[in-house]
C-alpha cells in the first residue's frame, strides 16, 4: 500500500511550521509579560509571514 498517495499534504512548510512554533513564541513573549512593545512585535511577525 502506497500511503504517501493518499497522504494529504500540510498547509505549511517546514519553514512557516518553525515560524509557527518557534520563532512566534520568542517574539511575543517579552511584550506580553508587559516589558516590549506588541505592536513592534507583529509588525514582525508579520514580516516574517511574507517572508519565512
Amino acid at each position: 500500500m502506497d500511503a504517501q498517495a493518499k497522504a494529504i499534504p500540510a498547509p505549511w512548510s517546514d519553514g512557516k511550521d518553525r515560524l509557527l512554533w518557534e520563532f512566534i513564541p520568542q517574539k511575543l513573549a517579552l511584550p506580553l509579560q508587559g516589558d516590549g512593545d506588541i505592536a513592534q512585535a507583529v509588525k514582525d511577525i508579520e514580516g516574517l509571514m511574507a517572508h519565512p
